[in-house]
């Protein structure tokens, strides 16, 4: 049996920041299939299609770009734009417990409690959270890669679900 190419869903709303980071990671992991989205609409077009030949092993997203509805004004502004949130949802809704990876800058128990209000239930749900400050998006595949390779998918083979690793600024305050 031949082995399928491991593949990641790389969102994130700022075209340069995506583009760098996809070339990159196709640079670090020639052995790697990875796909970039700016927006909660665009990736769910992305996942579904793949969906249908070989769904993507693993998601890496942004929290805060343009979500479910964003261009609907009678929602509040701020809560529009929690894109990662919404593709959580939508993807746990499915029951598809897809491993995600929440690579922000903002606050892990602030993703946790909007992830939360919107259903998502966090306990062995496949869910990281990763501060952008304290790992290298390539330091998170890699560390997803090497998960994916030595257990298929097991449970008890991914991280913690909230992972914070020092960042340079805490280790700068400690020293």
């Amino acid at each position: 049996m031949q082995n399928q190419q491991i593949s990641c869903l790389y969102i994130e709303d700022v075209n340069k920041i995506r583009e760098e980071g996809l070339s990159q990671l196709r640079l670090k992991f020639p052995d790697m299939q990875f796909v970039g989205a700016a927006s909660f609409d665009e990736a769910i077009a992305i996942y579904e299609a793949q969906k249908k030949s070989a769904a993507f092993d693993f998601v890496i997203s942004d929290f805060i770009y343009p979500g479910k509805d964003s261009d609907d004004s009678s929602r509040d502004f701020k809560d529009r734009a929690y894109g990662g949130r919404d593709f959580v949802a939508h993807l746990r809704h499915q029951g598809d417990n897809t491993p995600v990876v929440i690579y922000s800058g903002s606050c892990p128990a602030f993703i946790k409690g909007k992830l939360k209000a919107a259903g998502v239930e966090l306990s062995n749900n496949h869910i990281i959270i990763v501060e952008k400050s304290s790992m290298l998006l390539a330091d998170i595949v890699a560390v997803m890669k090497r998960q994916h390779t030595e257990a298929a998918h097991s449970i008890d083979a991914l991280p913690a679900p909230l992972l914070r690793l020092p960042s340079k600024f805490d280790q700068l305050k400690a020293g």
